[in-house]
């Protein structure tokens, strides 16, 4: 509780964004047998269900004095968001909620999540690591976002919910590569949330960023 606090009163002028316990193959020796659930589906474990309950609970409370906001880990599905959705009604509460969208499929369902949810953020680091089909080094590493791969990643883009791009924010690495940041923004998203010693090389090159046609079709030729 106390660490959810500090939290609330070091963001006290603005909201809050208070991420669930998410876990992934790092932090596998959490379970027995190395077995392990991302996101909300681990909350058929007691141990995971037991600190995501903790973590409700305390928001809830903090709530009457803070702007809070609830983000949903990894979800795929709306169930995902249901499980959530129906804990909080049994605390009667109305909590903002904002799911982070890390995965394809998630993204692609966009659409059908923005009934059940107030805001989408979306995590670029573990997207692309879906999308590429290969670990977060080898992105780091290898990828050249100026080659044909970058093609298709820009086609996928442009697959997002224009309507729903107000309600959306961009986090992880992906706009600190400068190609990539202006080619978010031609595609209309606006909000960015990335790591704060990157923030005034970011916000430099939004600055000097023209919006142009020419660039978005630079891509496919």
């Amino acid at each position: 509780m106390q660490s959810l606090r500090d939290i609330c009163e070091y963001f006290n002028d603005g909201v809050s964004a208070i991420r669930l316990f998410d876990y992934d193959q790092n932090k596998s020796y959490f379970f027995e047998n190395n077995k392990f659930e991302r996101g909300i589906r681990a909350y058929e474990s007691k141990k995971v269900r037991q600190i995501i309950d903790a973590q409700l609970k305390g928001c809830v409370y903090l709530s009457k004095n803070y702007s809070i906001e609830i983000v949903i880990p990894f979800v795929t599905n709306i169930q995902d968001i249901i499980t959530i959705k129906n804990k909080l009604k049994e605390y009667d509460s109305n909590i903002p909620v904002c799911v982070m969208i890390e995965n394809p499929a998630s993204y692609l369902s966009v659409k059908e999540f923005a009934e059940y949810v107030n805001s989408f953020s979306i995590g670029t680091n573990d997207l692309l690591q879906y999308f590429f089909a290969c670990d977060r080094d080898s992105i780091s590493k290898e990828i050249n976002y100026i080659n044909p791969y970058s093609k298709a990643l820009i086609d996928f883009w442009q697959l997002y919910p224009s309507n729903l791009l107000n309600k959306t924010r961009i986090c992880g690495q992906l706009p600190i590569y400068p190609y990539m940041l202006q080619t978010l923004i031609q595609l209309g998203f606006k909000n960015f949330s990335i790591p704060s010693p990157m923030i005034p090389f970011v916000a430099k090159k939004i600055k000097n960023i023209s919006l142009c046609q020419e660039f978005i079709e630079s891509f496919r030729s």
